[in-house]
């Protein structure tokens, strides 16, 4: 639903950005740690095992992939260049979508 235009400055939406305090909630209960959830999945060790059950193997590397994909190859340079792509036109600012 879009919401009608505003008027100001950017000093008034900026402060229009920011609501009045709320009351403090109650404390909640203390979550449980991945160690306590991981045992409820049926899962059974230490706490080292856990630790060991969440490090997979050591992969490839962006750049290893990348030249799997380039038979031609390339430098690391070569690979960081094809990451960018062609500038898009300019957007709005928030400012600017707030006055819309």
């Amino acid at each position: 639903m879009r919401q009608p235009g505003h008027t100001g400055t950017e000093a008034d939406f900026v402060k229009d950005m920011k609501g009045k305090p709320g009351d403090p909630g109650e404390p909640g209960d203390p979550g449980k740690s991945a160690y306590d959830l991981w045992k409820e999945q049926g899962n059974e060790g230490s706490v080292q095992d856990f630790l060991d059950s969440v490090k997979g193997k050591d992969g490839k590397s962006a750049y290893q992939l990348w030249l799997e994909k380039n038979p031609m190859g390339g430098s690391e340079d070569d690979f960081l260049t094809s990451l960018k792509g062609k500038d898009g036109a300019a957007g709005k600012s928030v400012y600017q979508s707030w006055l819309d």
